[in-house]
């Protein structure tokens, strides 16, 4: 591409679009990759991201051919295949695999750095230069646990005479916070590498220049790394701001000894750095939207790949050459649907693709479209059914979405004479492939549409089921006990898989549930091969949510916030007004106020918010601790970022603070086979299963659930 311009198309923030504008380059087509550095609030730093962009395709490091007298041409290499994978291996990677590498790759890896005695040369000789040969700069790794075979996690010095990592600390974190706004790539790395400056071992012979020549050192080094890692499968990202401090008492470094360079690294896949549009390095078309996008999807979260790409002959520029967004073409909206269009027919499809319109926002909706697909969410999700049971007069699960995503099938479930309404907890968030499939128990409300993020990344082959609560209809009376919903959840995913081994999981509240329901199938004899933890402390006696004697009003704040941030709202009640009223009328007054904001239509029912509310409350105060115990293979995958203030006071939070959150596993162990496998993941309790955090944490699940599934054969 010659030019790339982004811009946010809409006046409704729900509804916007992200359209790319692309002028391609007339002699060759390929994928650029931008990178994703954050810049500091300084003067004179560029911050907009269009004009970020147009400096970066300025390419201002490049002085211009007229302003030269007279040039030179010389003979440019052929960029064949070969020579064009080398230009696309040497890049910065933001995205790693979670499958763990081996010993011998990281050994192979290294090998660049080792040190070499050579006949005929008194001095040892390494494959980079060193002012005086005296080679200063040190390096040292940190490894992450689970991510190399046959090595633990922890603090390591390679030694370069004898080609050895010594290890000097057995620690299985380091906090993200030192890595700033890289946090999210270092969260998907497998390792870090930090180039330290020894300055005792240069600064006798060099003096005060003594760092210049180690940071040029430190360059050589980051060269032969950068160049050496794609070949062992392995990606490195440069990440600099590094909070030294911190580091220096990790690494016990003296003061003498600065740091220099620092890279994160993982397991990538080499087919990753193919050029997307084919084989050939020459482009004879233009790539379709579907590719542009696929190639966008491997490199950055769902939420920033966009929605419509339009291909112009040149951008339209200001008088003083910047590009004028205001003069840049309105996207046709309706073209992004990469599914043929038909058109509805049926009188319920009509009123269908009429609240599609409202709800999405997309002018053209046939009746094969993708509700998921067309950027349908969690929130807006529960806007269609909204309006759905006010078109229709018909009060529809919002699993019912999930087994029917697109008009047509909605239209037919909806004018099936005999209509299979049940509110099952088994939700087939997505029924496709032969694997075994993963059971996932969502959090406190019991509610599974938020996984609806999750199942884009786990793949179309990945069988996918939610496990909803009992008493989402307002209706039926949720349980009280940890117990009966895993008895009940149990009976449900025996309908669809009798047999073991079983993979199960849970967010929050519903990790728990899932150690209940593994516990309950072992008893039965029969074998859990993975117990999915997300974001959860193993149980203790008592729940101190009990002693805070809330009354229904304080309870309704609670529910209220929670939910706001749920769905991205700022929402919050009264309580002073609420405690005037009666229970009835406090959900009314909450139901208004999600009126509102556009929450819910008007006309539309309140029985899902009544059946919300109850079930959120029963589950906050369920006491849970098991009395019998069988060991299971427990991953607990924690978030980084701790719990949104948004939600709850820092105080309460510190009172509720369970005491296994000061152990290194949060207390899984006593449940566990054997160690607890923890991987660290962006974003926050709620927020690691959400765009744009939700990307890193389903490929760490999906290899535990692809290693489940070998295990379990």
């Amino acid at each position: 591409m010659k030019e790339v311009v982004l811009n946010a198309v809409g006046e409704d923030p729900q509804k916007k679009q992200l359209v790319a504008y692309v002028v391609f380059n007339k002699e060759s087509i390929s994928a650029q990759k931008a990178g994703d550095y954050q810049a500091s609030k300084q003067e004179g730093v560029l911050t907009d991201p269009v004009e970020r962009l147009e400096f970066k395709f300025k390419q201002p490091g490049v002085e211009r051919l007229e302003s030269y007298i007279d040039s030179i041409e010389l003979p440019k290499a052929e960029l064949d295949e070969s020579l064009t994978q080398k230009y696309l291996q040497r890049q910065s990677y933001r995205q790693f695999l979670s499958q763990p590498l081996s010993l011998k790759q990281l050994s192979k890896f290294l090998s660049c750095l080792q040190q070499m005695k050579l006949d005929d040369y008194p001095l040892p000789k390494y494959r980079y230069p060193s002012a005086g040969n005296l080679y200063p700069v040190q390096t040292y790794l940190w490894i992450k646990p689970n991510r190399f075979e046959g090595l633990e996690a922890g603090l390591y010095y390679y030694h370069p005479a004898d080609h050895r990592l010594i290890l000097l600390a057995s620690i299985s974190e380091i906090d993200g916070q030192v890595y700033g706004g890289n946090q999210q790539i270092f969260a998907q790395s497998a390792f870090s590498i930090f180039l330290i400056g020894k300055l005792t071992a240069i600064a006798p012979m060099y003096g005060e220049f003594a760092k210049d020549f180690c940071l040029l050192e430190a360059g050589h080094i980051g060269q032969l790394l950068m160049s050496n890692a794609p070949e062992q499968e392995i990606g490195l990202c440069p990440i600099g701001n590094l909070e030294f401090k911190e580091l220096r008492d990790l690494l016990k470094l003296e003061s003498s000894q600065v740091l220099l360079y620092s890279f994160v690294g993982g397991k990538i896949d080499l087919a990753q750095t193919k050029q997307w549009f084919g084989e050939s390095a020459i482009a004879k078309e233009k790539p379709k939207s579907e590719q542009l996008r696929e190639y966008l999807r491997q490199k950055l979260p769902e939420y920033m790949v966009p929605s419509e790409f339009m291909v112009l002959s040149q951008l339209p520029l200001t008088p003083n050459g910047k590009v004028d967004r205001k003069a840049l073409p309105l996207p046709d909206v309706s073209s992004n649907v990469s599914t043929e269009y038909v058109a509805p027919e049926t009188e319920t499809q009509k009123a269908l693709a009429e609240i599609w319109r409202e709800v999405l926002g997309i002018e053209q909706i046939g009746i094969h479209d993708n509700f998921f697909d067309l950027g349908g969410n969690s929130l807006l999700a529960v806007r269609l059914m909204a309006h759905i049971q006010k078109q229709f007069q018909i009060n529809l699960p919002l699993a019912t979405l999930f087994e029917n995503p697109t008009v047509e099938k909605l239209a037919y479930f909806i004018d099936s004479p005999i209509k299979h309404i049940s509110w099952s907890p088994l939700v087939p968030i997505q029924a496709n492939g032969n694997k075994r499939p993963f059971f996932l128990v969502p959090g406190g409300g019991g509610n599974v549409v938020y996984y609806s993020y999750l199942a884009r990344y786990l793949g179309s082959d990945q069988p996918f089921y939610g496990l909803q609560a009992v008493g989402l209809d307002g209706e039926s009376e949720p349980y009280t006990r940890v117990e009966d919903i895993a008895a009940y959840n149990i009976q449900e995913i025996q309908s669809v898989q009798p047999q073991g081994p079983y993979l199960l999981g849970g967010h929050s509240f519903g990790g728990k549930v899932a150690l209940e329901m593994a516990l309950q199938l072992q008893k039965q004899g029969q074998e859990v091969a993975l117990l999915a933890i997300l974001d959860t402390t193993a149980p203790e006696p008592g729940n101190k949510m009990t002693s805070l004697g809330w009354n229904d009003a304080m309870w309704m704040v609670y529910i209220c916030k929670f939910l706001g941030y749920l769905f991205g709202k700022e929402l919050e009640l009264s309580y002073e007004a609420l405690e005037q009223l009666t229970p009835d009328d406090q959900l009314n007054y909450f139901y208004k106020r999600l009126q509102q904001i556009n929450f819910y239509p008007p006309g539309a029912g309140i029985k899902q918010l009544r059946g919300f509310v109850r079930v959120m409350k029963a589950n906050c105060l369920c006491s849970y601790f098991p009395e019998e115990v069988y060991p299971t293979p427990i991953t607990l995958f924690r978030a980084i970022n701790p719990h949104p203030e948004k939600v709850m006071k820092k105080e309460l939070i510190e009172y509720l603070r369970p005491q296994n959150m000061s152990l290194p596993d949060w207390g899984w162990n006593q449940f566990s086979t054997g160690s607890v496998e923890i991987y660290e993941v962006p974003g926050d309790h709620i927020s690691m299963v959400a765009e744009p955090h939700v990307q890193v944490f389903a490929q760490k699940l999906m290899a535990c659930i692809e290693k489940a599934q070998v295990k379990g054969k």
